[in-house]
């Protein structure tokens, strides 16, 4: 159980620890306990990290900073995505021709 919380509270795919812990026939509570306990733990750090980051990086900067710093980020979000579908389309077309 202790392996699972571990991989839950990291960022270690838990997909793969839910697989093994099918194969062992490890009982569903014993798996979902400690997944969701990790994951809480997880995900309650992640948001009092980006609120505290957000609060000093505002606190410290003015509007037309935050509005670049948004920006940036949008415009590569939107970048990477269109890039991943690019990729994905370009491996489909690939597949098909073999």
């Amino acid at each position: 159980m202790l392996i699972v919380f571990v991989f839950a509270v990291t960022p270690m795919p838990i997909d793969v620890m839910g697989l093994a812990a099918g194969n062992l026939r490890l009982p569903v509570w014993k798996y979902y306990l400690p997944c969701v306990i990790g994951k809480s733990i997880k995900y309650i750090v992640m948001a009092y990290l980006g609120y505290w980051g957000w609060a000093a990086f505002s606190k410290n900067t003015n509007l037309q900073t935050l509005l670049l710093v948004c920006g940036i980020a949008i415009v590569v979000t939107i970048a990477l995505v269109g890039l991943a579908i690019l990729l994905e389309n370009w491996d489909w077309k690939r597949a098909r021709k073999s």
